[in-house]
């Protein structure tokens, strides 16, 4: 009898695993992201990452600059 139990758990323990790996799981607040949702997430943001460098390296440093002009400009 036990070992018949050990295997049912076995098995829907299995099934769980498959559906949290390839649907995910939302119960209340707490979310389980499939593989899929993990990939499209990394993508996200490695790409707000990517633009966030890009602005620092960039933008940031021209605004800089026109912020200290402006500042020129105004105490002149």
């Amino acid at each position: 009898m036990k070992k018949i139990l050990i295997a049912i758990l076995i098995v829907l323990l299995i099934v769980l695993a498959y559906f949290t790996i390839f649907n995910g799981i939302t119960l209340g607040n707490i979310q389980i992201l499939s593989v899929g949702q993990i990939i499209d997430v990394n993508k996200k943001l490695t790409s707000d990452i990517e633009n966030t460098t890009a602005l620092l390296k960039k933008a940031y440093p021209v605004k800089k600059e026109e912020l200290s002009k402006s500042v020129t400009d105004l105490l002149s």
